[in-house]
C-alpha cells in the first residue's frame, strides 16, 4: 500500500493545480479519472462559475451513505514544490497535505475495497477545485445547489494528527478600503495619504486583536494583503488592505464587523467572505465508530479537537450529515516545508477501507 500512495501522492502533485492554472486542474482530474476506469462507479461532473467538481458514486442517488470528500487545488508555490520528495518517513511537497495526499488515500480505499469483493455501502468520492478559494462553487454549490447530502462525509483536511474536529472557526474576510487626495509628495499639505488612514487602522486592530504566541480558541485577524499608490513621488488617494479573521462561534461576525470599523477612522469596510463557523454531534454513533478505529484506546475527550483551520466540513448540514474532519499526521501547510507522515497516511487509508467495510449494509 505505501508504494502505491506514494505513486499516487507523485502523480498528483505533479499538476500545479492552483486557481491560475485551469489546464493543470483539467489534467488532474483526467489523470484521477483515468485511475478509477474500470471501477462500477457512476461519474457526474459539474462546472459553476468555471470551476469544476467530479462526483463518483457507486449508485445512482444524492444521499450515499459515506462520501469522501476532498479539493485539488493547492495554494501557489516555487515551481520546484510540484515535484514529490521524501525519506524514510515524510512526504514533501505543495499539496502533499492539503490535501493530494488525502485523495491519494481515497483512491486506494476505492480500489482496495473493490478488490476485496464484498458487497459495499452507497459510497461516492466527491473532489472539487475551489476550496482554497472558499468552495462556494465546489462543496457549496454541491450540497445547496445540487443537493448531495450523504448520511456520513469523511474529510481529512482537519483534525490533524489522528484527531476528530468537534468545533472550526469561521472565517470572515474583510476589506478597510481609505479614500485621500492625490498630490505631488514635495507638497504632502495638499494631499490626504490613504496608506497613512490604513497604517493606523492597522496599528488599532493590532493592538485590539493582538498576535497569539501559541494556539489559541479565540479570534484572530492577520493582515494578509495590503495595497495603495502609484508611485514612490505621490500622495496616493487609495489604499486597502485585507483581513483574514479566524472567529470562534461565540463571537459574532457582524460585531466583529462594527469594532474593525470604529478603530479604522476614515475608512471603510467592505465584507468579502463570511464563513460560518462549523460544529458536531459528538454523539453521532457514525463518529464515535471512526474515533473507535483510530484510537480504540482513548477516551473519546482525548480525540475531539477544536480546529483553528477552516474546510469545506462547513458546507455539510450537520443534521442530516454525520461529518468526520480527520487527518493523517502532517505539517507545514501552504509552506515551503508542506509534508505528510507516511506510515500515518497508511494507517488512514486502512482506516477508510475498515470503516467502510464495517458499514455494509
Amino acid at each position: 500500500m505505501k508504494s502505491e500512495l506514494i505513486n499516487l501522492t507523485s502523480k498528483l502533485i505533479a499538476y500545479p493545480t492552483t486557481a491560475d492554472n485551469p489546464k493543470a486542474i483539467d489534467d488532474c482530474y483526467a489523470y484521477i479519472k483515468q485511475e478509477l476506469v474500470g471501477y462500477p462507479l457512476i461519474v457526474k461532473e459539474y462546472s459553476h462559475n468555471q470551476h469544476r467538481s467530479i462526483v463518483w458514486s457507486s449508485d445512482h442517488t444524492l444521499a450515499p451513505q459515506i462520501m469522501l470528500n476532498g479539493h485539488i487545488d493547492v495554494v501557489p508555490a516555487p515551481n520546484s514544490l510540484f515535484t514529490l520528495t521524501s525519506d524514510k518517513s515524510k512526504m514533501y511537497g505543495r499539496g502533499v497535505a492539503d490535501m493530494k495526499g488525502g485523495v491519494a488515500a481515497f483512491i486506494v480505499a476505492i480500489k482496495t475495497l473493490y478488490h476485496s469483493g464484498n458487497k459495499l455501502p452507497s459510497i461516492g468520492l466527491m473532489l472539487t477545485s475551489d476550496e482554497e478559494l472558499g468552495g462556494l462553487d465546489g462543496a457549496n454549490y454541491l450540497v445547496n445547489k445540487i443537493g448531495y447530502h450523504p448520511k456520513v462525509v469523511i474529510i481529512p483536511d482537519g483534525g490533524e494528527n489522528n484527531h476528530v474536529a468537534k468545533n472550526a472557526k469561521g472565517v470572515l474576510h474583510l476589506a478597510i478600503c481609505a479614500h485621500g487626495i492625490s498630490t505631488h509628495a514635495s507638497d504632502l499639505w495638499l494631499g490626504d495619504n490613504a496608506i497613512t488612514k490604513i497604517a493606523k487602522a492597522i496599528i488599532n486592530i493590532s493592538k485590539m486583536y493582538p498576535v497569539p504566541q501559541k494556539p489559541v480558541w479565540k479570534t484572530t485577524i492577520n493582515f494578509g494583503k495590503i495595497s495603495g499608490g502609484l508611485q514612490t513621488n505621490q500622495v496616493p488617494d487609495y489604499a486597502e488592505v485585507i483581513l483574514d479573521i479566524r472567529y470562534v462561534p461565540n463571537d459574532n461576525p457582524e460585531a466583529i464587523k462594527s469594532i474593525i470599523q470604529n478603530i479604522s477612522p476614515g475608512c471603510s469596510i467592505k465584507e468579502i467572505i463570511n464563513a460560518q463557523p462549523f460544529k458536531i454531534d459528538v454523539h453521532n454513533p457514525a463518529i464515535k465508530k471512526w474515533t473507535m478505529l483510530i484510537a480504540p484506546e482513548l477516551p473519546l475527550a482525548k480525540i475531539l479537537i477544536n480546529e483553528n483551520g477552516t474546510s469545506d466540513a462547513r458546507y455539510f448540514h450537520s443534521d442530516k450529515t454525520a461529518v468526520i474532519l480527520s487527518s493523517p499526521i502532517f505539517g507545514g501547510i501552504h509552506a515551503d516545508d508542506e509534508w505528510i507522515d507516511l506510515e500515518s497516511l497508511k494507517d488512514f487509508s486502512t482506516t477508510l477501507i475498515n470503516y467502510i467495510s464495517s458499514s455494509m449494509s
